[in-house]
């Protein structure tokens, strides 16, 4: 264990420095990718440690935790990558994993309570995020309706909420003063009402002029691309005196559905 907690100090201090960058640089451009990308994957080595390191310390606690953190960063990644908003596998697992976490959270809770230890107001807090996050996105999934402004600010929510992990776990390593819950609680409660505020924005959005015009040539080659396919499969079916006339039902929804680009100002949030 002594070679994973290195790793694990190194993926978080890069996992900062790469969420910072992220914040501020501005949305699209190569540098906001890029250290978008070095966040999921610090995150993805911040978990791939603690679980082990928890295990081998039989730190439930830990275990919890690091599950909670990292499905924010995964799930944040999974927004900003599905533009359809339909589900995969993958994100119905990582759901179920997050609820279950936060019922762990508040099982273990009961129990510091029982034994008047004063972690158990973290646990109360975290596991009461970790089934709220987790329910809303489940409705996303179900009704798959994260596309466009509400994918976005699902994608804000979530990467923010993995960074307020991280910044807690810098923040408990030494708290300057008791009682140590202070810490754990404080960044959720300094950065959550900014998220909030940012949602609000993001989801009264309206495209530009410009924007519109880059989502409608988008679509256009989407169109194009689909009726070729379309139209090479009938002519290999019904060969090529029959080939089959494409028609363009598909072009009206696809351009009138301007909505599923983010908008172009807005740039706190983390596309991997």
């Amino acid at each position: 264990m002594f070679v994973l907690l290195p790793i694990h100090i190194l993926s978080g201090a890069l996992a900062l420095v790469s969420a910072a960058v992220a914040l501020y640089s501005a949305k699209g451009k190569r540098t906001h990718t890029l250290s978008g990308r070095i966040y999921f994957w610090s995150m993805v080595a911040i978990f791939l440690t603690a679980i082990p390191m928890s295990i081998a310390s039989s730190n439930i606690f830990l275990f919890l935790i690091a599950i909670f953190s990292f499905y924010l960063a995964f799930s944040g990644m999974r927004f900003a990558r599905n533009r359809n908003g339909v589900p995969t596998r993958s994100d119905w697992l990582a759901v179920f994993s997050m609820i279950l976490s936060g019922i762990g959270m508040w099982a273990l809770a009961a129990f510091y309570l029982a034994n008047e230890n004063s972690q158990s107001i973290v646990l109360i807090v975290f596991g009461f995020l970790a089934i709220s996050l987790g329910h809303s996105d489940y409705k996303s999934h179900k009704n798959s309706s994260a596309t466009g402004k509400q994918r976005i600010a699902k994608h804000l929510t979530n990467m923010l909420g993995g960074t307020i992990a991280v910044v807690t776990a810098v923040l408990v390593v030494n708290p300057p003063f008791e009682p140590e819950w202070v810490w754990w609680v404080l960044p959720t409660a300094v950065v959550t009402p900014v998220i909030f505020w940012w949602n609000k924005r993001t989801l009264r959005w309206e495209p530009s002029l410009g924007e519109k015009f880059s989502e409608a040539l988008w679509a256009y080659s989407e169109a194009v691309s689909s009726l070729a396919s379309v139209s090479a499969g009938a002519s290999v079916s019904a060969g090529a005196s029959s080939t089959a006339v494409p028609t363009f039902d598909l072009l009206p929804k696809r351009f009138l559905n301007l909505s599923i680009l983010p908008p172009v100002s807005t740039s706190f949030c983390f596309p991997v």
